[in-house]
């Protein structure tokens, strides 16, 4: 028989199997993740944790790439096609952000 506390945790890490509203949430993204904390006034080391990993991610590379160099360039750089890179969330914001810049 397992102790109490650990037939606890089973049960609630269980419930997004066995609840049906559970099943219906929307996953957070990468991106969603670092607007959150983009925009966080709230400095805690749990966010700073998930921001220094964050930045070590192929995600943050080629959002940071693209928001730079644009997508063309992150395209040719990264050999993905471009039509994938906008698959990614995020990256088309991104696109926009260096096309926005370099407007000017």
């Amino acid at each position: 028989m397992l102790p109490s506390n650990v037939v606890r945790l089973i049960s609630e890490y269980s419930k997004p199997c066995t609840r049906p509203e559970w099943r219906t949430l929307r996953k957070i993204t990468n991106y969603d993740l670092y607007i959150i904390i983009m925009k966080s006034d709230v400095t805690s080391k749990l966010l700073t944790i998930i921001h220094t990993n964050m930045t070590h991610s192929m995600w943050y590379e080629l959002f940071s790439y693209t928001e730079i160099w644009g997508l063309n360039r992150t395209s040719k750089c990264f050999k993905i096609p471009e039509k994938d890179l906008l698959k990614i969330d995020g990256i088309y914001r991104a696109s926009l952000i260096h096309k926005y810049r370099n407007e000017k």
